[in-house]
């Protein structure tokens, strides 16, 4: 794993941690169950990773290869969304 993979990670599990509550359930859209872990988590991953490309840590997310893109969002690396591997 690359330096950059593991400041992405601390930085996206960190925020994921301190999400709770009103402002989960504001960042959280009516189609996803609120109740299952698995899937917030896993949009959450989606959403910071968004975030994170548009903040001036972007750099540490711009160079991830296929596979630490898959670990960082805990998805199969063909559901990588197609925005993430322009």
């Amino acid at each position: 794993m690359t330096e950059n993979y593991e400041v992405a990670k601390l930085l996206v599990t960190s925020h994921i941690s301190i999400t709770k509550g009103d402002a989960l359930k504001e960042i959280i859209p009516p189609s996803i169950n609120i109740t299952n872990r698995k899937d917030v988590d896993t949009y959450l991953r989606q959403h910071y990773l968004d975030y994170y490309l548009t903040t001036k840590h972007a750099h540490y997310f711009q160079e991830l290869t296929r596979k630490e893109l898959s670990q960082l969002l805990k998805l199969p690396i063909g559901a990588i969304p197609k925005k993430y591997l322009d």
